[in-house]
């Protein structure tokens, strides 16, 4: 990460700022950009907030996993959704959020025998049983929780396992969300998982699905089993498999990641400092990364189908794998990704998990959000199910007036944009005061 965005963005065969935005209305419903479902602005945000007792390494860690995240839901479209915990000294924790504390906090908000304590219960369980595991260096290999619907037509099998990360030389927790089908308030279909997965457990209720973790799964369970107990295909699980392999290895994709994430720093950094334009160029470039990442791990989805299908007749069997790792060139690494960044990242259909319920981004939870909901005493299951509401939210607008305003002054009367990190908002077109009469 030593080279800055700036200097490969002003080369000859790379586009200049002014053709970073993509004009959405081009775009119809069902075909909308990727950031329109993934505030940029929020990696930053989740910097500055949620990460101040993070190491350098960490701090990329999540950044990393979060985009890998995004890539997974919104361009290979997997039946899962990842997020992943590091556990370390402090106990299982998200960014500067330790879990335990946090779901206590729930709880107590959501008071007795609500459905956020029961879920909490199971929850909290399987982190005791990681940390106690984590301090006698005897970690758990792994551990499941059924949640039935209350309010949607379908549940969630949650799945932990612990992976160790060789760049940050520790131990991380990774829970994989799989959706399946049930009819709300129903628990047939969850007990037929159940059997999968355990034959001699029987849970009669909900709750008792909620309350108690299985921890004795086989020795031989992993993500690949839970999945087709959950009802996955063999052939989906391979391909999700395949996926998220192929977009952390891809050349084209880690250049990309590179730069943005070294951007995402550099601007947390300097964010108060910036000016408007500034601030907004910022984002616009942070934006051409997402884009390219995203139509590159697109691209790597259709060859796959192209391949599987035998349609495909302009790679040979080996791209996959093999093309991106052949630029040898370093050259073709910029130029190969601005191709892909330089064209509007279409997104159809949504995601391939339930969409958030957020003004910034209807569609992808960040890792800022998850930290937001967390910190607002929200469940893990309620955040991941439906994410952030409205009321969940801070609102968009405090004392010195909204995000968005019309200078009030009478020889100006322009729309301005305040970035969210300025408290007093000052018309960027005449430079005066709103808040003056």
């Amino acid at each position: 990460m030593t080279e800055r965005l700036s200097t490969h963005l002003t080369t000859p065969q790379s586009p200049t700022t002014t053709t970073y935005e993509v004009n959405h209305s081009l775009l119809n419903k069902e075909q909308q950009d990727i950031t329109t479902f993934y505030n940029v602005e929020n990696d930053v945000l989740f910097l500055q907030k949620y990460a101040n007792s993070l190491t350098p390494k960490e701090s990329v860690y999540y950044l990393k996993e979060n985009v890998l995240s995004l890539l997974s839901e919104f361009a290979g479209k997997v039946p899962y959704r990842n997020i992943t915990y590091l556990l370390g000294e402090k106990g299982l924790a998200y960014g500067d959020i330790r879990l335990i504390d946090m779901l206590q906090y729930t709880s107590d908000l959501a008071g007795r025998q609500s459905r956020e304590e029961q879920e909490n219960i199971g929850h909290t369980w399987v982190y005791h049983e990681f940390e106690k595991s984590y301090q006698q260096a005897r970690l758990l290999k792994h551990a499941a929780i059924l949640s039935p619907p209350k309010d949607w037509d379908y549940g969630y099998l949650f799945y932990y396992e612990p992976e160790f990360d060789p760049d940050l030389g520790r131990e991380a927790v990774k829970m994989h969300a799989i959706k399946y089908g049930e009819a709300r308030h129903e628990i047939k279909n969850s007990q037929t998982i159940l059997h999968r997965l355990k034959p001699n457990f029987f849970y009669r209720t909900a709750r008792e699905f909620l309350e108690f973790p299985i921890f004795d799964l086989d020795q031989s369970a992993n993500l690949d089993t839970l999945l087709q107990a959950a009802g996955v295909s063999k052939q989906d699980v391979d391909y999700s498999h395949w996926f998220e392999n192929t977009v952390r290895q891809d050349k084209i994709i880690s250049y990309g990641m590179e730069r943005y994430i070294q951007l995402a720093i550099d601007f947390t950094n300097s964010a108060n400092l910036l000016d408007y334009d500034s601030y907004d160029n910022k984002l616009a470039e942070m934006k051409f990364l997402l884009r390219g990442m995203y139509n590159r791990a697109t691209k790597l989805k259709e060859v796959y189908e192209g391949l599987v299908t035998g349609q495909n007749t302009l790679y040979p069997a080996n791209f996959i794998f093999e093309a991106a790792n052949q630029l040898i060139n370093k050259a073709m690494p910029i130029q190969a990704f601005t191709a892909y960044a330089d064209k509007p990242a279409v997104v159809i259909g949504g995601g391939s998990c339930p969409s958030v319920s957020n003004k910034n981004s209807s569609g992808f939870m960040s890792s800022y959000q998850l930290s937001e909901g967390l910190s607002k005493g929200i469940s893990i299951e309620s955040l991941i199910s439906k994410g952030l509401t409205n009321n969940d939210k801070e609102e968009d607008s405090d004392e010195f007036g909204p995000l968005e305003f019309v200078c009030p002054h009478s020889d100006c009367k322009k729309v301005n944009r305040r970035p969210a990190h300025k408290r007093i908002p000052i018309c960027q077109h005449c430079g005066k005061d709103v808040k003056c009469d």
